[in-house]
């Protein structure tokens, strides 16, 4: 439903721990599962495996594992299927940093991009030059195929 609303390539976002397992941030809860699951062609997510140094990716893998267990957030979905759908008009464009600080929405893109934006430093730089290019700054969401363009 989301790729179709928002003309997206994907709907859905993991992010892989190791070979072997993904965190997937869906209803009802977070969760690591085989990433044999993630890549089925019946979910086909974009599956993210960021390249970090080895004290970016232990913040990385620490932030995610701190969020198994916790409640996707259905409200913040919907609000995101409305907001995805049609491009919103900001008075004032957010700000990559406000929109860092802001977001604690518990949804599959919005966990992927504060993750990846708090720990590796290529991400946030791809971020400061391609901020302007992304579904966030216009619509005030990740969507996945922001991910594409970075």
């Amino acid at each position: 439903m989301i790729r179709n609303l928002g003309n997206l390539q994907y709907d859905h976002v993991c992010l892989a721990i190791d070979s072997l397992l993904v965190f997937d941030m869906t209803f009802p809860i977070a969760r690591v599962v085989s990433i044999t699951k993630a890549i089925h062609p019946k979910y086909s997510p974009l599956v993210l495996r960021p390249k970090m140094d080895s004290i970016e990716l232990a913040n990385f893998l620490n932030a995610i594992k701190k969020l198994v267990g916790e409640r996707y957030d259905i409200v913040e979905l919907c609000k995101a299927i409305m907001h995805i759908g049609k491009v919103r008009v900001l008075k004032k464009q957010a700000t990559l940093k406000d929109s860092i600080k802001s977001t604690t929405r518990l949804i599959c893109t919005e966990v992927a991009f504060n993750a990846l934006a708090r720990t590796s430093k290529q991400f946030y730089k791809a971020l400061e030059t391609s901020y302007n290019k992304l579904d966030l700054a216009s619509k005030g969401y990740v969507t996945p195929d922001d991910f594409l363009v970075l």
